[in-house]
C-alpha cells in the first residue's frame, strides 16, 4: 500500500526472497500475511 492507503502491488511469496519492483521512491506500507501471522511495517524505498 502506499501511505495513503492505496493497494500498489498483491503479490504471492514464492520463495523466501521475492523481488518487487516499484517505480516511485515513497514511503509504502509492506503486510506479508503466512498461515500462522501477520506482520505490516512502513518503510521507504529509494
Amino acid at each position: 500500500y502506499n501511505i495513503i492507503g492505496q493497494e500498489v502491488i498483491n503479490a504471492p511469496i514464492n520463495n523466501v526472497l521475492n523481488k518487487i519492483t516499484l517505480e516511485k521512491s515513497a514511503y509504502y506500507i509492506v503486510k506479508v500475511l503466512s498461515d500462522e501471522s501477520m506482520v505490516t511495517k512502513k518503510v521507504f524505498i529509494k
